[in-house]
């Protein structure tokens, strides 16, 4: 399906959008899979959601010093 993008990037808009999409994605994603299974509307940057960010970058930082991954970030 990428291919499929890549080949008509170069003259049309919407192929070209999906294609930068995927190449630059957002350090922090968040979807409504129920709501927008195709994750178009990303509702990480959303202030209602500002709990559950904290609360999954917790995790994931605990996660990764369980794994001894000392690699921090967020």
């Amino acid at each position: 399906m990428y291919l499929s993008w890549l080949a008509k990037a170069g003259n049309d808009k919407t192929a070209n959008d999906l294609v930068q999409r995927y190449r630059k994605r957002l350090e922090f994603q968040l979807f409504d899979l129920n709501n927008d299974p195709e994750e178009m509307n990303n509702l990480a940057n959303n202030p209602e959601f500002n709990t559950k960010i904290n609360e999954l970058k917790s995790a994931i930082q605990k996660w990764m010093k369980e794994q001894g991954d000392d690699y921090v970030s967020l």
